[in-house]
């Protein structure tokens, strides 16, 4: 038996046997029955010429106890001395299954990740929009089947007021940004309009290239319904102060500062939409300020006392605290 340089790395132990019979060495390196199954094909080859090929065989090493894989052929060659030999060729693939193993698993990880989620995911085609992959809670953010979103781009399925800057932050994304994050409208089948906080990022070859883009959207129909409702009660309260020419303001005592609507701004004569406590008593006649300031600490109290009352525990953690910031005069909202 006679051993390559790279066969002697692989198969070290075997190095004192090289010149002995090689049905020796394969049953030292090799367990059985494995050894006794090579060394038959080496025989088989030797007598028949017919050569053998493993292309992927998984076996424990005898004199090292690991399992390793590797791919093999046998074939008759003619010795320099005229009478038959065998070769063997053979490729060890024992890391390269490993590495493809981790990938399988990554692989795996990955598509429970994409598929089972409760936000929309999708992979697109950075140059035409296309969707390459969606799971199912983007489909039902939108009301397609997933055949439905494959067959289209997300440039389809966007609100037009929003292509427009759908298309540039795509651009810059393409052109070197890392992600971005965006709230847009998507257009559902049924027509309607639905919000949604989109996040983007690209995934590159080697040489930086976009190779695809990868997005999370999650559903913000809710919050932004909710906005809505709240902007057009306050619109409506804000249309009845008018009516009246009545104003509102409120006081921020963490900051001691008061602000207000416009009519409230005109009311007490000032520049700006804030105005400390300080800029407000300057608008008080002199014979009034004691009286006032008395008024206000007296409300003040009454608010302290309730607070304290309602959340006793609350406000015995920051006790000094929220003495020092409240003990000034408070104004309810008016």
């Amino acid at each position: 038996m006679q051993l390559s340089a790279g066969a002697q790395r692989a198969f070290k132990s075997a190095q004192p046997l090289i010149g002995n019979d090689i049905a020796e060495a394969t049953r030292f390196l090799w367990t059985e029955p494995f050894a006794s199954d090579a060394i038959g094909r080496f025989r088989h080859t030797l007598d028949t010429g017919e050569p053998y090929h493993a292309p992927c065989s998984v076996q424990q090493r005898k004199d090292t106890g690991a399992v390793e894989t590797y791919d093999w052929r046998v074939e008759r060659v003619t010795m320099p001395d005229g009478r038959f030999g065998v070769v063997c060729h053979f490729y060890d693939l024992t890391e390269r299954q490993k590495y493809e193993a981790a990938l399988r698993e990554s692989e795996a990880t990955f598509r429970a990740m994409f598929e089972v989620s409760s936000v929309g995911k999708i992979e697109v085609d950075p140059k035409t929009g296309r969707f390459l992959r969606v799971n199912a809670a983007m489909c039902k953010l939108v009301g397609c089947s997933e055949a439905e979103l494959l067959g289209r781009s997300v440039y389809d399925i966007t609100y037009p007021d929003d292509i427009t800057l759908d298309r540039e932050l795509c651009h810059r994304l393409d052109t070197g940004e890392s992600d971005f994050d965006v709230e847009k409208r998507y257009v559902r089948k049924d027509g309607s309009a639905v919000w949604a906080r989109t996040t983007v990022n690209s995934i590159r070859d080697g040489f930086g290239r976009p190779l695809r883009h990868m997005a999370v959207i999650q559903d913000l129909n809710a919050r932004k319904r909710a906005e809505e409702d709240l902007k057009a009660s306050k619109d409506r309260l804000q249309l009845a102060l008018d009516a009246a020419q009545l104003g509102w303001w409120r006081y921020d005592p963490f900051r001691c500062v008061f602000s207000g609507d416009r009519r409230s701004k005109e009311i007490f004569n000032v520049a700006e939409y804030e105005a400390t406590l300080e800029d407000i008593i300057k608008l008080v006649h002199p014979d009034d300020v004691e009286r006032v300031l008395m008024a206000l600490k007296a409300r003040l109290e009454a608010v302290c006392l309730r607070i304290t009352v309602a959340g006793r525990k609350a406000m015995r953690v920051d006790q000094a605290l929220s003495r020092e910031r409240l003990a000034v005069p408070v104004i309810g909202e008016s």
